[in-house]
């Protein structure tokens, strides 16, 4: 079989537009969360590596990060849907003088990355989650209910909220939208949370 000029443009139409919807689909699957390592893990450098490693293995990469240190009303203005619990206040002391956390803007390749990261951190509570769930990040170093090792934001409403506290000067509205775009690209809904 000969194959024309015009057969082969064709069939070149034809895979470049598989690339771009190939491409168009990884993007779109892209979804972020944040991420906080908290200075009880940060100060103890073995387990800042290694939970950094447990990132990296399980598919997340850092699309945007920082070395923070918080004042009280940093702290206040971050839990301030907790405000009023019994825990908030020792929650915001803890973080505003306990030195330096890490904090992250995480990117998975699959439609949900705020449940992925939360389902490796593990139940909040510390004792339950040695007993329920092991292998996540605070049933390993976390110290006590306060002192659990890490943060996950827990919706996408989080997401947003708790980016404008922690980087008040990121403004990629790809990534602060990302469950829009990717409704938009893929031509469905996709909700995260």
């Amino acid at each position: 079989m000969i194959l024309s000029y015009s057969d082969l443009e064709h069939i070149h139409i034809l895979h470049r537009t598989r690339q771009l919807y190939s491409y168009l689909h990884v993007v779109a699957m892209t979804t972020y969360t944040l991420a906080l390592l908290k200075p009880d893990l940060v100060g103890n450098p073995l387990f800042h590596r290694a939970v950094l490693s447990l990132i990296s293995s399980h598919g997340f990469t850092i699309h945007h990060e920082g070395h923070i240190t918080w004042s009280r009303d940093q702290a206040r203005e971050f839990y301030s849907e907790h405000e009023g619990r019994f825990f908030h206040q020792r929650l915001v002391e803890f973080m505003s003088n306990s030195g330096v956390f890490h904090a992250m803007i995480l990117a998975h390749p699959t439609e949900d990355a705020i449940r992925k990261w939360r389902q490796l951190l593990g139940p909040t509570k510390c004792y339950q989650a040695r007993g329920n769930h092991p292998p996540g990040i605070r049933a390993r170093y976390g110290l006590t209910d306060t002192r659990n090792a890490a943060h996950g934001s827990d919706s996408v409403e989080s997401f947003r909220r708790e980016v404008g506290v922690v980087f008040p000067e990121y403004e990629d509205e790809r990534v602060l939208r990302f469950d829009e775009v990717n409704s938009t690209l893929v031509g469905g809904s996709n909700k995260s949370g």
